[in-house]
């Protein structure tokens, strides 16, 4: 009988297609003797046999989830769906491709009125348990139940408006009730029944609903923009819960090993005191940096980093996770990293003895050599920056100018001198084709007219053309756009593009003139140095 299920201790990075890149790397990491909270790992071929036979797969093999829940009792010390000392449990994604925030995932799997109560007994933290409560309820019914986000957020933003705070914490347990309450009530108008009290029926549904969410739209788009498979699936990582909105001595963080816009070797990272994983990408919270609030933990993190960089021989991005002064890594994978950083670090990493000249340039994509050429924008800038929309790009470097919907109004700002000009446009005429060519560049959303899209790159192939622009709204009539986060941009406002990412910045970024600095030049002589011993070999 196949095997569909491995825990952290039976798997290592190799088996990155089948545990998923998340569920591959906690194995290695479990395996290297970190740190890593208890758990077990469902394959992406049970994923894929999901897709083709249906909820059957997950009742075949509900009894042999049950007993690798009871292996990670015993490894706990806890209990799942006990009220003594209760076993909480994380469900999430894991493709073997990563696909940071496409797909879904639910945190605080089997807490239910009678074990929050429990919870509140264990940890003596009444504020601890009912915000982990509303968290699971609301994660659930999104995931779940396909729930809109709004609806429970409008719940919890009136509670505290009423109550003058912007942080959920500040609030009072009496709230926290009344939050949870609304909440459940919320669950059985939109869906017809209650939120489940039964812990293991919230674990199979949380399991199903993650293999759904391979082919939400987010992932969807995700993968057709970055041109990967259809056919990889994801796994499921199922895993100890541990908490970081414990109080103040609490948190959740994600640290780079090495700087991913400037390569240099420090790390680089945010990090929330008392928050749970999603609250540091939401951008509700203003992060702080660990080694000011605990250098302790933070010189744990570089121990920790440099063990990772050396065994992956690769720039790693870790999630982790404080419960009551005592850290947990969550998760690790290759980082990304501007172009230039990437140059710097891999010319470190043959100085620090990590990889060899010819294993460096083996990892060299030379096309993405010659973007270095083109103007770009200042790492510092792009890092207090936000990104307004995503899309795909023909062009390597990074231009900004005034959005206009309409060719006669670029023509009259051209014509007043105002010469920095990007069109956002659906296509246009041959008559019209003369009007774009002194734009900084253009943008084709969605619904443009693909032969039009090609049509203009033929005509001004130097243009930075970037098109299918995702999670957008544009109204060319009226003159405006609406970007990821619901925020309108009008006719006349300044975006820059990052052709080299297809990232869309919603103000006017400082621009920098490209340079062949040390390290650039460095690894140009390697790649020369190399070509000419395999000349001479092949001779």
């Amino acid at each position: 009988m196949e095997k569909y299920i491995y825990l952290f201790d039976e798997g290592n990075s190799s088996m990155n297609s089948f545990l998923g890149s998340k569920g591959a790397n906690l194995a290695q990491m479990t395996n290297l003797g970190l740190p890593v909270p208890k758990g077990f790992i469902l394959t992406t071929e049970l994923c894929k046999r999901y897709y083709s036979e249906g909820k059957s797969v997950i009742e075949e093999i509900k009894d042999e989830i049950d007993r690798t829940i009871r292996i990670l009792e015993v490894n706990t010390g806890k209990e799942f769906g006990k009220a003594k000392n209760p076993l909480l449990l994380s469900v999430r994604s894991g493709a073997s491709v990563s696909m940071p925030g496409m797909m879904d995932s639910i945190l605080n799997i089997g807490l239910n009125d009678e074990i929050v109560n429990s919870l509140i007994l264990t940890t003596e933290n009444k504020k601890f348990a009912y915000d982990s409560y509303r968290r699971l309820i609301q994660m659930y019914g999104e995931v779940v139940n396909g729930i809109e986000a709004i609806k429970f957020e409008d719940i919890l933003n009136s509670k505290k408006n009423k109550n003058s705070t912007c942080d959920a914490w500040n609030l009072e347990d009496d709230d926290f009730i009344e939050v949870i309450l609304k909440f459940k009530e919320l669950v059985k108008t939109e869906t017809g029944t209650e939120f489940p009290q039964d812990p293991s029926t919230q674990l199979l549904n949380s399991i199903i609903a993650v293999f759904k969410s391979w082919q939400n739209s987010r992932a969807v788009n995700y993968r057709n923009l970055n041109k990967i498979s259809n056919d990889l699936y994801t796994a499921v990582t199922i895993q100890e819960m541990v908490y970081g909105n414990m109080g103040d001595t609490s948190g959740t963080g994600i640290i780079f090993s090495r700087n991913p816009f400037t390569g240099e070797k420090n790390i680089y990272g945010e990090f929330l005191m008392n928050a749970q994983g999603e609250d540091i990408v939401s951008g509700i919270r203003t992060p702080r940096e660990i080694k000011d609030i605990n250098p302790l933990i933070f010189n744990q993190l570089v121990e920790y980093a440099d063990i990772l960089e050396k065994f992956f021989k690769d720039v790693q991005d870790i999630e982790f996770t404080i419960e009551n002064g005592k850290l947990f890594l969550l998760q690790t994978r290759n980082a990304k990293r501007t172009i230039s950083a990437s140059i710097k670090i891999l010319v470190d990493f043959v100085r620090e003895n990590l990889l060899t000249k010819e294993e460096v340039i083996g990892k060299v994509n030379k096309e993405q050599l010659g973007t270095l050429l083109y103007p770009k924008f200042a790492p510092k800038a792009i890092m207090k920056s936000k990104v307004i929309a995503r899309s795909e790009t023909d062009f390597k470097g990074a231009v900004v100018g005034r959005i206009y919907f309409k060719i006669n109004d670029v023509l009259e700002t051209l014509k007043n001198e105002h010469n920095d000009v990007i069109l956002i446009l659906g296509g246009c005429s041959k008559s019209e084709l003369d009007g774009i060519k002194d734009t900084n560049g253009l943008i084709f959303p969605n619904n443009a007219n693909q032969c039009s899209f090609e049509a203009i790159y033929g005509h001004v192939p130097t243009k930075c053309l970037i098109s299918n622009i995702i999670d957008s709204e544009v109204n060319k009539e009226k003159g405006y756009f609406i970007d990821i986060e619901g925020v309108k941009h009008n006719k006349g406002d300044w975006i820059s593009i990052d052709g080299a990412t297809g990232n869309v910045y919603g103000e006017k970024l400082p621009l920098i003139t490209p340079e062949l600095n040390e390290d650039l030049q460095t690894l140009i002589k390697w790649m020369n140095e190399l070509q000419m011993v395999f000349k001479t070999v092949q001779e």
